[in-house]
């Protein structure tokens, strides 16, 4: 009756000894599954990126969505509701801003469970500005052998006005070798 899921993301780059990324994204959220495969979701999400001058962003969410898509090898779902964000950027201050979120997820992954393609984007309209934000995670991952695996893993978080002149988008490309 319930899914919860949770992820936790770090990327941190140095380059002569000075930090000069630093990517940071907590998410826990959880499903309430109900009939003909609708749901109801919360989420939690914790997140800082350097790259945007961001220090902090805290979003709780609800939303109510649908499995569009399910099989033995792929899960599409869709979903939509109200958010509410608490930023705050480097030398700007907090902001509180209620929003609107539309998101898409979708999983691919072989029989046998050795490869995993998974995409989720979402988008935020903020409710007291014309900003709209948009942010995407990806990931096609492997296994190896035994629990190591590996990972190439794409993001891209993007913001239509920013405070204070500051950058609209950081997007990123790793690659990940990794033990489950």
């Amino acid at each position: 009756n319930y899914l919860t899921e949770g992820s936790i993301s770090s990327l941190l780059r140095r380059h002569d000894d000075e930090t000069t990324q630093r990517r940071n994204h907590f998410e826990i959220g959880s499903r309430r599954l109900l009939e003909k495969r609708w749901f109801v979701l919360g989420q939690l999400i914790a997140e800082e990126d350097r790259e945007l001058d961001l220090d902090s962003r805290f979003l709780i969410a609800g939303a109510v969505g649908r499995s569009l898509v399910q099989s033995n090898r792929t899960a599409l779902a869709a979903y939509a509701g109200l958010a509410l964000s608490r930023e705050r950027f480097r030398g700007v201050g907090t902001h509180n801003e209620p929003e609107v979120l539309a998101a898409i997820e979708w999983n691919w992954f072989d029989i046998g469970g050795d490869t995993e393609l998974a995409i989720k984007a979402t988008t935020y309209l903020g409710l007291d500005d014309s900003r709209v934000r948009f942010e995407l995670q990806s990931s096609l991952r492997r296994d190896i052998f035994s629990n190591f695996y590996w990972s190439v893993n794409l993001f891209e978080s993007y913001n239509s006005d920013p405070p204070a002149d500051l950058k609209k988008s950081d997007l990123g490309l790793s690659i990940t070798f990794g033990r489950s």
